[in-house]
């Protein structure tokens, strides 16, 4: 765990807040923000016995370090289009087909 202790003169200017606090910012649960803590990806420091606060400039770093490409519109997705499967095309020839039996779509193949 990266705690610092609250009276350190050079971390007096570095603006914290509660666990809480992180936790709605980055919108997960409060347990996760301790975890981070404590692997060390947030920096904190305590206050009293059992008070952590964590430092702002760190929950800035953390969200830059695990940035997620943003993907505009227009654009391709990464992922390819899936082919459909062998079973999948015969269910689809079988729907049309019985479509056609009973009247709901006019054969086109003439």
């Amino acid at each position: 765990m990266t705690l610092r202790i609250a009276g350190n003169p050079a971390d007096a200017r570095r603006p914290s807040g509660k666990v809480k606090a992180v936790a709605e910012y980055l919108d997960m649960a409060r347990s996760h923000v301790r975890q981070l803590v404590d692997a060390g990806e947030l920096e904190a420091h305590k206050v009293g016995k059992r008070g952590v606060r964590i430092y702002w400039d760190s929950v800035t770093d953390y969200q830059r370090r695990n940035a997620r490409p943003v993907e505009r519109a227009g654009r391709e997705s990464a992922k390819p289009a899936r082919r459909p499967s062998a079973v999948s095309m015969a269910a689809d020839r079988a729907a049309l087909a019985s479509l056609k039996a009973a009247g709901c779509i006019k054969d086109d193949s003439s």
